[in-house]
């Protein structure tokens, strides 16, 4: 009895727990379900929303402390466009160097005296906008002291920074420089030869014991040159290294002689050798084209010339008149559509001339034949033919016989020709 009631109270309790627990897991899974379908209607944006920072700047000097007249390096170096995706945009950059100290990149720089230089960057000549580093220039301390050298980089979009370098200068080491400590071997005058614009080699310079950085400069006070320029005008040199020194002058000098300055300057002792130069400017000469001299021929003996006979001038006699010779004007009587034969002479006493005998208007189917020329007894004769068959109506006809010399003599007679 008792074994029945506490196995019927225990299936109680079972089925009570379980109800409990399909109730919690139904709960449950409806809660996760509505969270799902929460977050699926609202995305969330997974770039995160960038936070404007300042450019990546940095301003150093790569040595510090430095000890007076001992070089070191001025370094800019900004990012601006990789951490902000600056590209093509410009940024202005502005040093300030106090007195004291000698900055070689800018001339306003290089006294000594304390200077500002503003310079603006484009980042144009990088498409893949990766960081960029500014010119480095090397500078030095004229005495020591704590220095503080400042420069503002301004980005196009206004966004701005100071860096702030703290140079301290020590007391040198290094005994100063004198005038003549070059470290370089230099000639002590330059006399050249030049044409307008040729490069021109003038002297060799080398390095003694220590590498040199230095500069050139050729100047003059006469208007008349129009420019000197070397090469190289800047450089470095190794200790025990040379290197070959030319000058140019401007292309519009003219030819004549001038006096000028060559400046060397040693850039790590910023000290100077001023070389007295003599520049003579010559035009262009053409090589002449030789003109080869001619071989001589050999003079050859002349033939005697022989002197001609003269021929004896004939005279002429004067011109006689040429005649015809008419036995009697009437010609043989031709016949229609039959052959046809006769002739006529003319002759002339002046046996020279030539004779040309002519005759016209002769009936239709009549013609003049072939002549015949001749000389006879002293005379010149000509008799021509006159052949064919008459077609012509029957009837009388006047054929005219022309009869000329060689010397314009002219002589015509009309016959009388019958056609039956």
């Amino acid at each position: 009895m008792l074994k029945n009631i506490f196995s019927h109270k225990l299936s109680l309790f079972c089925l009570s727990l379980l109800l409990v627990l399909s109730l919690t897991a139904a709960v449950s899974g409806q809660f996760k379900a509505n969270k799902l379908s929460t977050y699926a209607a609202t995305p969330v944006d997974p770039t995160p929303t960038p936070t404007p920072t300042r450019p990546a700047f940095i301003f150093l000097a790569t040595k510090n402390p430095v000890s007076v007249n001992e070089k070191f390096f001025l370094n800019w170096v900004w990012d601006a466009w990789t951490t902000r995706g600056f590209c093509n945009k410009s940024v202005t950059l502005t040093i300030n160097i106090p007195a004291g100290i000698v900055m070689n990149w800018n001339p306003q720089c290089q006294s000594g005296n304390g200077c500002q230089v503003t310079q603006t960057y484009f980042n144009t000549w990088n498409n893949n906008c990766t960081p960029e580093v500014s010119p480095t220039t090397d500078a030095y301390a004229l005495k020591p002291g704590n220095y503080v050298l400042s420069t503002s980089f301004v980005e196009s979009t206004g966004l701005k920074e100071t860096k702030t370098v703290y140079l301290q200068v020590n007391s040198t080491p290094t005994p100063t420089p004198t005038p003549n400590s070059m470290n370089l071997t230099l000639p002590e005058k330059i006399e050249v030869t030049v044409l307008p614009y040729q490069l021109q080699k003038i002297f060799t310079m080398t390095a003694v014991n220590t590498g040199v950085e230095y500069q050139i400069i050729g100047y003059t006070h006469d208007n008349s040159l129009t420019s000197i320029q070397m090469s190289p005008s800047h450089g470095y040199l190794g200790a025990g290294y040379s290197t070959e020194v030319s000058l140019r002058v401007g292309a519009d000098t003219l030819p004549g002689t001038y006096e000028a300055i060559v400046n060397v300057r040693n850039l790590q002792t910023m000290t100077e050798k001023k070389i007295p130069t003599t520049i003579k400017v010559v035009t262009p000469t053409s090589t002449p084209t030789l003109t080869p001299t001619p071989t001589m021929a050999p003079t050859a003996t002349p033939t005697p010339t022989s002197i001609p006979t003269p021929t004896p001038t004939v005279v002429l006699s004067p011109n006689h008149q040429p005649n015809i010779i008419v036995s009697s004007r009437t010609l043989t009587v031709a016949k229609r559509y039959s052959n046809y034969y006769a002739n006529i002479t003319g002759y002339d006493v002046d046996t020279q001339d030539k004779l040309t005998m002519k005759i016209t208007n002769l009936p239709q189917g009549l013609y003049q034949g072939s002549c015949t020329t001749y000389t006879k007894s002293g005379n010149a004769f000509i008799q021509c033919n006159i052949n064919g068959k008459a077609t012509a109506k029957a009837g009388k006809y006047q054929p005219i016989v022309t009869l000329e010399d060689s010397r314009g003599g002219l002589t015509n007679e009309r016959f009388i020709l019958e056609i039956k």
